[in-house]
């Protein structure tokens, strides 16, 4: 079965919306499991493609098909996908996927909530637009005088945008920098800052981009000098002879505020590059950096390119763009979030009220004249960003994250499309040449973490041209991050419980998720047999292996605030870890009621020993402790701030298997759960040092413990037998471990 798909979008026109566009077209015209036709669009007063390449050769037959079908008068489509802004989302498929970029400010109007849910999925490319569009919260009251509250209903997903494979090509190559572009450029100086983008409406401060107070400051920063230079690829709207004059009035204005002699050199880059002349410009040598004084960014991706290049990014640390840049270090910019200008405001668009990020002139300068004077470890940092760029941010993972998602989501929907299990799967696989193996284990990010000492295990049980398929929900695929055993992580649906599905597809299918389920109150529930662990690994017919996750310890590195309102450094503090529960609605029969009085007591015997609380962002906050981190770590950071950690406490949740993967001294208390069942395991018994508390259930679960989310035996206050655990025992406990340390 093939899903014919609509495609609608500024696919020809030279834009960002059009190059998000592009990448969409190739993300789903590259799977024969979609049949594209596609329908062109203006993007106001942006100018046209007009070289022909193979992929706009590509998109112009797609062009035609539509046309012709139009003409038969056929205009159904099984999936209609819209690039556009929300306001113009159309419906014209029995699945209607709307693609925007979002909004560089901090909140949308109340039309693009009400389009976004006429959508059946909103696509978009980065948690700061997700987070505005879910954020946005429109209060109504009615004649009659009711009142209400109008929110996105619809589900969100953020797919990235990429960057050319031609741009890797460039860089593994050693290129040198395009004929053209180097004698454009051959007068700057040596030293020269790079700013991409369009310069749009207002005065100083008011354009989206930032451009003019750019100009302003950079001149002022540099008077009088002209070994640093500037160079401005921008255009207001097309490379147009027009254009380019508008261009040069508006610099020349700013230029009439100095004398002539002070200027530093400001080049203006007004053409259309081809990809080859972009990677050509970011690598050219004689251009140091990027920056960028933005407002805000839906996600940047002049950011994305200069940074995959090994460029110094200076930018502000704010809106779409930290995606990709906080993933290693950048230069970032002070701001304050200030009420957008008068001159901004764009009807339903960006709307009056709304806030976006201004940068302090005061850091901006000092950056400027900082990385002028002390390029070398800015420019370390800009190739170790680099690699961890190239690895996620390439087109060809971010077009296959796209199908992936779309994918996902018309196998879970109710309406007429539904992609055939069987077919799914085959368009997932990529290696038909290998030995394939699926691995499910769709639930809980224990269980996840857990099986990546089962797959390391696994490996030396399989051929030589094995690739494992990890089948899981989406929200735990990023603890399997980089896992160099794990080939794909796809997300994992119902039809997967089917082994002769799976079969059908693969050359082996594991699994222990099914199977762990029909023998789960044979051995869990008494507390009998083996480990969790173990009995993954007795389904798959392997010795456990060592756990993995790949580890981040930028937090570590960084400046945190304490509860006293200092900033610390906790790679230079002795700091035990608390972890309090799984998160509000999960598992709240983990919640220990005393952990207050275990933090006095800790605190009141070891006082120079910082507490760092862990866990999501709605778990409650412990009195006493000194550094939150509740919802600012991703999985990766977590493991760096746990392995550093002198104690780990938490209840029989994720953060302990994590912990004691790492051997960290570890204290855990057990209610409705049998240490013995789902404790952790330890593969070097000689080095674990941890302390497992176990409930005896006498207020519930006294003969089975129920592992429910609220205790089956309290179902009216929810008071877990994980209570029944004295504080005085944990605090014992984690004192007997901290003595080591004395």
């Amino acid at each position: 079965m093939k899903i014919k798909t609509l495609l609608k979008g500024p696919l020809l026109v030279s834009a960002g919306y059009g190059i998000h566009c592009r990448m969409i077209f190739k993300a789903l015209n590259s799977d024969p499991l979609f049949d594209v036709y596609c329908e062109n669009i203006n993007w106001g007063h942006c100018s046209f493609l007009t070289e022909s390449t193979e992929e706009t050769k590509a998109i112009r037959k797609c062009i035609e098909k539509r046309i012709i079908e139009k003409h038969k008068g056929n205009n159904q489509f099984d999936l209609f996908v819209h690039v556009t802004i929300p306001n113009e989302f159309e419906k014209q498929g029995k699945c209607n996927i709307g693609v925007t970029a979002g909004i560089e400010t901090d909140r949308v109007s109340h039309v693009w909530i009400q389009k976004c849910n006429e959508m059946d999925l909103i696509v978009v490319p980065s948690s700061h637009s997700k987070k505005t569009l879910t954020d946005t919260i429109v209060q109504w009251q009615n004649q009659q005088g009711q009142t209400g509250e109008f929110r996105l209903t619809k589900p969100i997903e953020v797919c990235h945008e990429g960057f050319s494979p031609l741009f890797r090509k460039f860089l593994s190559d050693g290129a040198q920098p395009d004929s053209r572009l180097h004698n454009m450029l051959e007068e700057l100086p040596d030293f020269n800052f790079l700013h991409i983008g369009q310069w749009g409406r207002g005065g100083f401060g008011e354009d989206r981009k930032n451009i003019a107070l750019l100009v302003k400051y950079f001149i002022e920063t540099f008077k009088g000098r002209k070994d640093v230079g500037l160079v401005l690829k921008v255009n207001m709207a097309r490379n147009s002879v027009m254009d380019y004059n508008h261009i040069q009035a508006r610099l020349k204005e700013i230029k009439s505020n100095f004398k002539e002699e002070e200027i530093p050199p400001i080049y203006l880059l007004h053409a259309n590059l081809t990809e080859s002349e972009m990677a050509s410009l970011y690598n050219h040598p004689k251009i140091k950096t990027m920056i960028s004084l933005t407002h805000g960014e839906g996600f940047g991706l002049p950011l994305l390119e200069s940074a995959a290049c090994s460029l110094p990014v200076i930018a502000t640390n704010w809106s779409g763009h930290l995606d990709f840049l906080n993933l290693g270090k950048f230069i970032p910019l002070e701001y304050d979030l200030k009420e957008i200008p008068e001159s901004a405001v764009w009807g339903d668009i960006l709307i009056k009220g709304s806030q976006w990020a201004c940068v302090k002139e005061s850091d901006v300068k000092n950056r400027m004249q900082k990385i002028v004077s002390s390029y070398d470890k800015p420019k370390e940092w800009a190739d170790e960003l680099s690699k961890k760029i190239q690895e996620q941010f390439n087109l060809e993972k971010v077009c296959e994250d796209f199908r992936q998602t779309i994918k996902k989501h018309l196998i879970k929907q109710d309406t007429a499309v539904k992609l055939d299990p069987k077919e799914y799967l085959e368009s997932v696989v990529d290696t038909l040449d290998s030995y394939n193996v699926i691995y499910t284990m769709p639930m809980s990010t224990g269980d996840v973490f857990i099986s990546t000492a089962v797959i390391d295990g696994l490996v030396k049980e399989l051929p030589e041209n094995s690739k494992i398929y990890f089948a899981t929900h989406p929200k735990y695929a990023d603890i399997l991050k980089n896992n160099p055993h794990i080939y794909k992580v796809i997300p994992w649906n119902e039809t997967m419980m089917s082994m002769d599905l799976l079969e059908s597809v693969f050359d082996l299918a594991l699994t222990p998720n099914v199977a762990t389920q029909y023998t789960f109150s044979n051995w869990v529930r008494r507390g009998q047999g083996r480990l969790l662990a173990e009995e993954f690994a007795n389904h798959c017919n392997v010795e456990l292996g060592d756990y993995y996750i790949e580890k981040d310890y930028s937090i570590l590195e960084s400046a945190v605030q304490s509860k006293k309102g200092m900033f610390v450094f906790l790679k230079n503090e002795s700091y035990m870890t608390l972890h309090t529960t799984s998160g509000k609605g999960q598992w709240e029969g983990r919640e220990y009621r005393d952990w207050n009085e275990v933090v006095v007591n800790l605190k009141n015997m070891y006082p120079n020993l910082t507490i760092v609380q862990v866990g999501a962002g709605d778990e409650p906050l412990v009195e006493g402790v000194d550094v939150d981190l509740r919802g600012k770590t991703n999985y990766q950071q977590l493991a760096g701030v746990l392995e550093k950690s002198m104690l780990h406490l938490s209840p029989d949740t994720f953060s302990m298997h994590l912990a004691s993967s790492m051997n960290v001294p570890l204290v855990s208390l057990f209610g409705c759960s049998y240490a013995a069942s789902t404790g952790p395991w330890v593969k070097d018994k000689t080095k674990a040092k941890y302390i497992l508390l176990q409930s005896e259930r006498l207020s519930g679960c006294k003969h089975k413990a129920c592992y429910k989310n609220r205790c089956a035996a309290n179902p009216q206050d929810g008071a877990s037998p994980i209570n029944e655990i004295d504080p005085k025992e944990v605090f014992q406990s984690c004192v007997r471990l901290l003595k080591e340390y004395e």
